[in-house]
């Protein structure tokens, strides 16, 4: 057991090392009534005894899922990452929670004047007054990963700096390695939780994350964004400044707006919700659909509506790139969903998915048959677009069928794009806005030139797997040669193959004990010191022994049927 000694860096709440952040950490959680979460994954040997005795009393009268949320806003950015991400898996994460973690505040006390322009001055390279002609020391917003503040450049334009907290690279370091060890113990004493594969997405959420700190990334996936909608005259992306910004500076245009979450502000100022959340959800599909570059967290908070009724887009860290073979392969899934054919939409999950020996094809297209069979005839009114993933999620997961993680992006930005379109209109209809930009795209995939150029990929895919072909079997037969391959057979009955291997074994010992009788009987009758010793009627009697059992033994194969 380690000992909880509380000590910290010097004027921070920084612990020194993993060790004491996993001594903190459990603090938290045990303090939060979370003890037996705590014991069961053997994180209380973090803790002394007397904290192990000290379990806090006072907020039993908030419910479990309340208590998770407000222990992910104390422990900080990865927890409270962590959690927006499982917010958004309906299929994993129970409603309760999923509606208590929606509430989550990143929300934290900004760090000091002095460290923002000390970390502003590292990461530029000069002193403050001489990249900006002004420099607002208080923040306009706080949050667990960074804090903005307004700035005027030398030119006049007014800007947004957006500044990493201090010493964050470390303690994303030292949750994420304690995130993989509680995902490891997940693993071993909850044999079920396996099927989602808790290690493996910890490590994804970990790049990601990890991408989300590096604001050059940022930067990148803002520029790139801005490309993608520079032909929607609704919706825009703001310019960012490279000559001032670095990997934890970031300097962009300042978007001023309203929230698309303050109704009672857009109504004030006259706006038309109806064609806001109209507009977005075309550029949303449009990015996700036919550009092949989207916002993958466009949530309220995100999104804000300009003096001159555009939409601006913020915060493009997490913005990720879409394969054109994927981008089809949704387009169909999701025209296949909107018509409600079952069987389409098995088909084009499995063709995005990866299936491994775990997975269960027979309950997954059941399940999605039953799910397209409940909505089929339904009027568009009636069916809300987001349910239906939701359930989808659940069928794919319920069938452990394995998909990558750029799917689950989009299918979460699919769900976080009707909720924004909602909360500008609560009547917006999400699914006439998929069914057209879908078959949008897929009229422009069936036009004549698409399809010359999937030709033309095809017989390039083609001619490298003929000479690829030769080699792979080359290869394969100079490994089973040498005795390096290795054959696995998983049989659906085993307790049958095992009856058979049994009979089979049987059969050729009693094989070998009839041949050794038989051959023994005729050695002693060609031995003339054989029948001196051993009577000529004993060994022909031994010798007829062996021929009936040998009889027996051909009846018995030969009434089984498998000579």
């Amino acid at each position: 057991m380690l000992a909880d000694t509380g000590d910290t860096d010097q004027g921070t709440d920084l612990p020194r090392n993993w060790l004491q952040r996993g001594a903190q950490v459990a603090r938290i959680l045990w303090r939060r009534g979370l003890g037996p979460y705590v014991r069961s994954l053997g994180f209380d040997r973090f803790l002394s005894t007397v904290h192990r005795r000290k379990e806090d009393t006072g907020t039993q009268e908030l419910t479990l899922p309340q208590q998770v949320r407000l222990a992910c806003e104390e422990l900080g950015p990865v927890a409270i990452k962590l959690a927006q991400t499982a917010s958004s898996r309906p299929d994993v994460v129970p409603g309760e929670y999923i509606e208590e973690l929606g509430r989550l505040q990143s929300g934290v006390p900004p760090f000091s004047a002095e460290t923002a322009r000390e970390i502003v001055e590292a990461e530029l390279g000069c002193a403050v007054e001489e990249a900006f002609a002004e420099f607002s020391p208080e923040p306009v917003a706080s949050a667990s990963i960074a804090q903005v503040h307004l700035a005027t450049l030398l030119g006049g334009e007014a800007v947004a700096v957006k500044v990493q907290r201090p010493n964050l690279d470390r303690l994303v370091d030292w949750d994420l390695r304690l995130l993989g060890l509680a995902a490891r113990e997940v693993e071993k004493r909850i044999p079920k939780a396996a099927d989602y594969r808790p290690a493996e997405q910890v490590a994804e959420f970990g790049r990601n994350l990890r991408d989300e700190l590096d604001f050059e990334v940022e930067g990148r996936n803002t520029d790139r964004l801005r490309a993608a909608v520079a032909l929607d005259e609704h919706v825009r992306v703001p310019w960012v400044y490279w000559e001032l910004s670095g990997r934890r500076v970031l300097t962009q245009e300042r978007i001023d707006g309203i929230s698309v979450a303050d109704a009672a502000a857009l109504d004030a100022c006259g706006a038309d919700r109806d064609a806001l959340a109209s507009h977005f959800a075309a550029s949303m599909l449009r990015q996700l659909l036919v550009v092949g570059f989207f916002h993958a967290d466009p949530h309220p908070g995100n999104v804000f509506v300009q003096a001159d009724g555009k939409l601006a887009m913020l915060d493009c860290g997490s913005a990720l790139g879409v394969a054109r073979e994927l981008q089809t392969g949704v387009a169909k899934l999701v025209l296949a969903v909107l018509e409600a054919d079952g069987q389409a939409v098995y088909e084009e999950v499995t063709e995005l998915g990866v299936v491994t020996e775990r997975t269960d094809l027979q309950l997954l297209r059941s399940e999605v048959l039953r799910l397209m069979g409940r909505y089929a005839g339904l009027d568009t009114a009636q069916v809300s677009l987001a349910a239906l993933v939701v359930d989808l999620f659940r069928a794919i997961s319920a069938s452990r069928l394995s998909v990558p993680a750029v799917f689950t992006a989009i299918l979460r930005a699919f769900l976080l794009t009707d909720g924004t379109c909602r909360a500008l209109s609560p009547a917006f209809n999400f699914r006439d806005a998929c069914e057209q930009v879908t078959r949008e795209r897929i009229r422009e995939q069936l036009k004549l030139g698409n399809i010359l150029r999937e030709l033309v990929r095809g017989v390039r895919d083609l001619d490298r797997y003929v000479h690829l072909l030769p080699r792979q079997v080359s290869e394969l037969l100079g490994k089973a040669i040498a005795g390096g391959l290795t054959l696995r057979v998983d049989p659906v009955d085993r307790g049958d193959v095992v009856r058979r291997v049994d009979v089979m074994v049987n059969r050729l010992a009693y094989a070998l004990v009839v041949s050794g009788m038989i051959i023994g009987a005729s050695t002693i009758l060609a031995s003339e010191r054989a029948v001196s010793i051993l009577s000529a009627p004993g060994a022909v009697t031994f010798g007829i022994v062996g021929v009936l059992m040998g009889a027996h033994l051909l009846y018995s194969i030969l009434r089984s049927g498998r000579l």
